[in-house]
C-alpha cells in the first residue's frame, strides 16, 4: 500500500511511543544525549519527559548544548540543566570531547540519544563506541526524515 495516498496514520516521534517500550528502562538509570531538536509531535523536550517517566540522571550536550543556549562552533561547558536539574556533561568541543568518558558513564545502564540533528551520526557512533567499551546499553530515540516522514520501522 502506498502511504502517501489516502493514508490517514500519524507520524509519531519515538518519544511519543516510550509508554510502549518503557521496560527497555525499568529499573535503569539512563543518560541522555540531546538537544532541542528532542521533541515529542507536542514539541515537550525529550528531556522533560524522560526525566518524569524514568530514571534519567545524566543530560549529554552535543554542539549548541542540550537547550541551544551555546553558538555553533563555540565550546560547550558542562553544567547543571536549570529546568531538570541534572549534570550536562559536554560532548562538544575541548570542555568535554566528542566521545563519553569512563567517570561519564559509570552511573549509567542505559545511553539513549534523542534528538534530530546534522551531527547526530558522528555523535551517535561516539555513543555507541562508548557503550560498547564500558558495556552499556544503547537506545536511539530515532526521528523521522522530514522530506518523507511515511516509511517506520519498528
Amino acid at each position: 500500500m502506498d502511504h502517501r495516498q489516502g493514508s490517514k496514520k500519524e507520524v509519531k516521534l519515538a518519544i511519543d511511543n516510550l509508554n510502549k517500550h518503557i521496560s527497555i528502562f525499568n529499573n535503569k538509570k539512563v543518560g541522555l544525549i540531546t538537544n532541542p531538536t528532542g521533541v515529542n509531535c507536542q514539541l515537550q523536550n525529550t528531556a522533560d519527559i524522560l526525566k518524569e517517566k524514568i530514571d534519567l540522571i545524566l543530560l549529554f550536550g552535543p554542539e549548541h548544548g542540550i537547550r541551544g543556549d551555546a553558538q555553533a562552533g563555540k565550546d560547550v561547558k558542562s553544567n547543571i540543566d536549570k529546568k531538570t536539574g541534572l549534570k550536562v556533561y559536554s560532548l562538544y568541543g575541548t570542555a568535554g570531547g566528542f566521545e563519553p568518558t569512563a567517570q561519564m558513564m559509570n552511573d549509567i545502564d542505559i545511553l539513549d540519544v534523542g534528538a534530530g540533528f546534522y551531527t547526530l551520526i558522528s555523535t551517535m557512533v561516539y555513543g555507541m563506541k562508548a557503550c560498547s567499551k564500558y558495556n552499556k546499553t544503547f537506545v536511539v530515540f530515532d526521528r523521522p526524515n522530514p522530506l518523507s516522514g511515511n516509511i517506520v520501522e519498528e
